[in-house]
C-alpha cells in the first residue's frame, strides 16, 4: 500500500501527455509475477496531482493497494478509500477493518480541551454558576459538568458534521478546473485545515498525550448514565 510512481491502466492518468505503455506493461507483469492483485478503493481515484488550475496540470493514480488472494480472504471485510488531503499533492488511502465492539461501556464526563476555543463553553460555566449560586460547591461543580456535558455533546457531532461537510466540497471541486473553481476549492482547503486543528486537539486528548497548559475550567467531574 503507497506510491508505486507507476499505473496499471492508461485510463489512470489525465494529462495532455499518455504514460509510456512499456511502463504500464512491465508494471503490470511485475504485480502478476508476485501474485498480487489491485483492490479497489472508492473516492477519488487520482492520488497525485501536479499543477493544479493550470494548462499543464497532471493527475494520476500512483498510489494503490495490492494484496494477494489469500490475504483478501482472510480480511473479507475491509473496505478502502481515499481522502482529502491539503498538506501534499498525494492523497492518502484509508484502510477500515470493521471491528465488533462487546460489552457495554458506561458514559462518563470527559472535557476536551478544544471546547476551551469555544465562547459558548464559558457561557455555559457562567451561566451555571450564577444559577446555582448559595448552593453546596460540589453540587454546583456536578450541575456545571452536566450542563456542559449536554452541550459538548451536540459540539461533537456538529464538529463531525463539520469535517464531513470539508471533504465534500473537497471531493466536488477537485475535478473543475474553471478559476471559481479553482478559488473555491482553496477557500475549501483552508476550511478544512482549521476543523482539523480542532480534530487534532480532540484526538489528542484522547490519546492522553498533553493536557492543556493554560486555564482549566473543570477537572474531575463524573457523570454516570
Amino acid at each position: 500500500m503507497g506510491d508505486f510512481n507507476d499505473l496499471l491502466h492508461q485510463s489512470e492518468k489525465r494529462s495532455r501527455a499518455p504514460h509510456p505503455p512499456w511502463c504500464i506493461t512491465g508494471f503490470g507483469d511485475a504485480v502478476a509475477d508476485c501474485g498480487l492483485q489491485d483492490m479497489p478503493f472508492s473516492g477519488y481515484q487520482y492520488t497525485w496531482v501536479r499543477s493544479r488550475g493550470r494548462s499543464n496540470m497532471a493527475e494520476e493514480k500512483l498510489d494503490r493497494i495490492l494484496v494477494t488472494e489469500d490475504w483478501r480472504t482472510m480480511f473479507a471485510e475491509t473496505t478502502s478509500c481515499s481522502l482529502p488531503c491539503v498538506y501534499s499533492d498525494h492523497i492518502p488511502l484509508l484502510l477500515t477493518p470493521i471491528v465488533a465492539v462487546n460489552g457495554v461501556r458506561r458514559k462518563r464526563f470527559l472535557f476536551d480541551n478544544m471546547w476551551l476555543r469555544e465562547d459558548r463553553c464559558r457561557e455555559i460555566v457562567a451561566h451555571s454558576w450564577e444559577r446555582t449560586r448559595g448552593q453546596d460547591v460540589l453540587h454546583r461543580i456536578e450541575i456545571c459538568g452536566r450542563d456542559i456535558w449536554r452541550w459538548g455533546k451536540s459540539y461533537n457531532r456538529d464538529f463531525k458534521r463539520r469535517i464531513d461537510q470539508c471533504k465534500l466540497r473537497l471531493e466536488r471541486l477537485q475535478s473543475r478546473y474553471d478559476q471559481g473553481s479553482v478559488a473555491a476549492y482553496e477557500q475549501a482547503e483552508r476550511d478544512y485545515i482549521a476543523v482539523l486543528e480542532q480534530q487534532h486537539y480532540f484526538w489528542k486528548q484522547r490519546a492522553k498525550e498533553h493536557w492543556y497548559k493554560g486555564e482549566i475550567a473543570i477537572v474531575g467531574i463524573s457523570i454516570i448514565q
